[in-house]
């Protein structure tokens, strides 16, 4: 059960973004026609247990990278290079017991121990109330994977969305040797503002679905970093998103039924001053104490927790392995390893170590 959680210099909006796209950033086929049909069984499984689960395209993440505007410029801009897989191979393969040797043949065969994991491209929202509290999901046993655990809001940005298929990436690099170069350019150039686009507005579209918060009572949302998952270190990119609700009128939206309803049970509302108040791991829940009323110190508010950013600490923090929240055990999906035995069962808690699993690139 491992994950990493890395945060980026500064929260970067829409514009400080970039996508490239390639068929090469796809995933690999194992040479081994076994492991292919390992990924098909376990998927056949799981949605055996789960019939409401369906297969659908996602972006694969190949890597990213940084790219500085100038010596004198501070400002850095992040390149995601992204391809196409499928939620198939993210259950058959990213949560089976194959991981490590997958990792190891990458390394061998091709210098690059990722190449046989799908490392589908998921986004995570720390939702932010206007008095200074952020929501987690308890989700429900009609998910296909880490039922009965509390996640943040948060998804997947969707392929189809800007139409990027995998035959559509070979199409697009084939007319690029074909056509002219300022032409070929100008295409994959609206393709992968388009990617872009979608990258964004997709959690703003989940929390939506999941939560009931339309997109206008949204600020536009801030990438934060990405924790990367289990040992397949599935990517999922975290944002901050601030409302214009109140943790009450939040509460309210979400009991009036969000669209994805039958994907959570239960909403739980944490103190952000709280969280980062040293990383304790006693919250306090709104209307069990009466300073619920009382004015927060949101993130906009506090900037910085041991010169670490205050947005990059929250994002550590709703990441740690666990909570104790008014008594209740709560241990957060995004951290677990769905192959491990206690993702389902009681689990051990464990303390938060305040900031010193934010890794800083």
């Amino acid at each position: 059960m491992g994950y990493s959680v890395h945060c980026f210099e500064t929260p970067l909006a829409l514009h400080d973004v970039n996508v490239s796209l390639s068929s090469r950033f796809n995933r690999l086929a194992h040479p081994d026609a076994k492991v292919e049909e390992h990924k098909t069984q376990a998927w056949e499984q799981l949605k055996h247990h789960t019939p409401n689960l369906f297969n659908a395209s996602k972006f694969r993440l190949h890597s990213y990278s940084k790219d500085h505007h100038s010596a004198n410029d501070h400002h850095s801009a992040l390149t995601l290079h992204f391809g196409v897989t499928d939620y198939a191979s993210y259950v058959g393969l990213c949560c089976s017991s194959l991981v490590a040797q997958l990792l190891l043949d990458g390394e061998r065969l091709h210098h690059d121990r990722f190449a046989f994991l799908s490392r589908k491209v998921g986004v995570a929202a720390a939702l932010e109330t206007t008095d200074g509290y952020v929501a987690l999901l308890k989700r429900s046993t009609s998910v296909g994977l880490y039922q009965n655990l509390f996640d943040t809001p948060g998804g997947h940005p969707e392929p189809l969305t800007c139409h990027v298929t995998q035959k559509g990436l070979q199409i697009l690099e084939a007319d690029e040797d074909e056509s002219e170069e300022e032409e070929a350019r100008s295409r994959r150039t609206e393709v992968e503002v388009a990617v872009r686009r979608e990258f964004f507005e997709s959690i703003t579209n989940e929390i939506h679905e999941e939560v009931n918060v339309a997109p206008e009572l949204q600020q536009l949302p801030e990438l934060l970093g990405v924790v990367l998952q289990t040992g397949a270190c599935t990517p999922s990119f975290s944002f901050h998103v601030r409302t214009l609700c109140s943790a009450q009128e939040l509460k309210e939206l979400y009991e009036a039924g969000p669209a994805d309803k039958f994907e959570s049970v239960e909403l739980e509302l944490l103190s952000v001053e709280k969280l980062l108040a040293g990383g304790s791991s006693q919250m306090l829940l709104p209307g069990h104490r009466k300073e619920f009323s009382r004015p927060r110190s949101t993130l906009a508010s506090k900037r910085s927790v041991n010169n670490v950013p205050a947005g990059q600490v929250l994002l550590s923090l709703l990441q740690r392995t666990s909570y104790l929240i008014s008594h209740k055990d709560i241990r957060v999906a995004s951290c677990l390893d769905p192959c491990d035995k206690g993702a389902a069962g009681t689990c051990s808690l464990q303390p938060i170590q305040g900031v010193n699993s934010v890794n800083l690139l």
